[in-house]
């Protein structure tokens, strides 16, 4: 069975669904769903649900309608009920999934209501065996995209590749002077944007290693690390050894909305969606790197490679030259025209690649396109609703 949205529709209905296990509730892909929503909103009549035990801030301050579904791991059938209602409700022609945790409830919801769906895996780890073959799938980098174009239960999915989902910005000047007054004005600021926790703890140990030899160097340098502490741990690991050229900064005063923060740095070490937001703010741009002591500086030459797997924590460059490059990273902070020039690329590669409104027209093809699939992979379910039950029911 087939359904579209038709000639007939002039402005899809269209319900954003993402979940929240974790009190804090704002990280990238809430910010994916932000941007993405927030542009196509001319064009569509979005909705929002979210599945989870809190509500995220992130999606309360945007002016459309959320929906929040309590779920704690438990009682999937009623979390499902609640959806199909809220799809009825808004008479939904397309549910567009943002969140995997919860394609479980998408996919019984589409099945009752005949409503399209359409999943984006925004970033994250590359998909395990038994990730979800949806009629339709948006992913945001090359890696993944040959990755499911080679899968065997993925030749029938439609997929699409939009990295584009970062809109401009205005910095917020008074908390920068608020943050600023923490830190030593004699000294070049490195600022990273991150979760607390142990899957980015490689990549705030390879930034503060850097930070470090430049200081040794002779290049008075500091790091500044903006995030939720989402494991205790880390984040009292950071501050224990926390040295006179690092701070960590936890405060919610800075870390809701920390991109109006990135201009109180003059270079900005991130991974995904990070950059592309530091790339809005004309800040010069590092990633990590795989295998080597300091993060990638960003440059027209290097730039496809690391955008191919999503500026994230597998970036490899052949041949890199480690003394090479940090070379030119101190360069960079000692030799202001370089650092403008830097700067000018960064804006360049947002409005090529990064900035939301240049792919309107593609998240609306893709939507028109998307067709309904009474397919349910049964085994893909089963190991979802078992991962469901053991990510929410322990939500703190």
């Amino acid at each position: 069975m087939i359904k579209n949205f038709g000639p007939e529709i002039s402005r899809p209905r269209v319900c954003f669904l993402i979940s929240t296990s974790t009190r804090h509730a704002r990280g990238g892909h809430y910010w994916d769903l932000a941007a993405i929503a927030g542009a196509l909103t001319p064009d569509v009549a979005p909705t929002i649900v979210n599945i989870g035990a809190f509500d995220s801030p992130v999606l309360q301050a945007l002016e459309l309608p959320v929906k929040n579904i309590h779920f704690t791991g438990q009682k999937f059938v009623r979390a499902a009920r609640q959806l199909v209602e809220h799809l009825r409700l808004h008479r939904t022609t397309l549910i567009s999934v943002m969140d995997v945790r919860v394609y479980w409830a998408a996919a019984f919801a589409s099945l009752i209501t005949k409503v399209p769906l359409i999943l984006t895996k925004c970033g994250g780890p590359n998909p395990g065996r038994l990730f979800p073959a949806p009629p339709q799938l948006v992913v945001f980098s090359e890696e993944d995209l040959e990755i499911f174009q080679s899968s065997e239960r993925h030749s029938a999915t439609k997929i699409w590749l939009i990295p584009n989902r970062t809109s401009r910005f205005e910095a917020d000047r008074a908390r920068i002077e608020r943050l600023k007054r923490r830190l030593d004005p004699a000294r070049t600021t490195f600022l990273m944007i991150c979760r607390l926790n142990r899957p980015y703890l490689p990549q705030i140990l390879q930034a503060r290693s850097l930070v470090r030899r430049l200081n040794e160097s002779g290049v008075r340098c500091q790091l500044v690390l903006i995030g939720t502490p989402e494991d205790p741990e880390v984040a009292d690991h950071l501050r224990t050894e926390a040295d006179s050229f690092t701070f960590v900064v936890t405060d919610d005063e800075f870390t809701m909305n920390a991109r109006e923060l990135l201009e109180a740095g003059d270079f900005v070490v991130a991974t995904g969606r990070g950059l592309m937001e530091a790339a809005a703010a004309g800040r010069p741009l590092l990633t990590p790197l795989l295998g080597h002591p300091d993060p990638l500086l960003l440059s027209a030459t290097n730039f496809n490679t690391v955008f191919r797997t999503n500026f994230s924590l597998r970036n490899v460059v052949e041949g890199h030259r480690a003394a090479e490059n940090f070379r030119r990273i101190r360069d960079a902070v000692l030799n202001l025209p370089d650092r403008a020039s830097l700067s000018q690329l960064s804006r360049r590669l947002f409005t090529a690649h990064f900035d939301i409104e240049t792919a309107r027209p593609l998240y609306l093809e893709a939507f028109r396109q998307a067709t309904f699939s009474p397919r349910l992979e049964i085994p893909s379910i089963i190991r979802q609703l078992y991962r469901a039950r053991r990510t929410f029911r322990h939500v703190t």
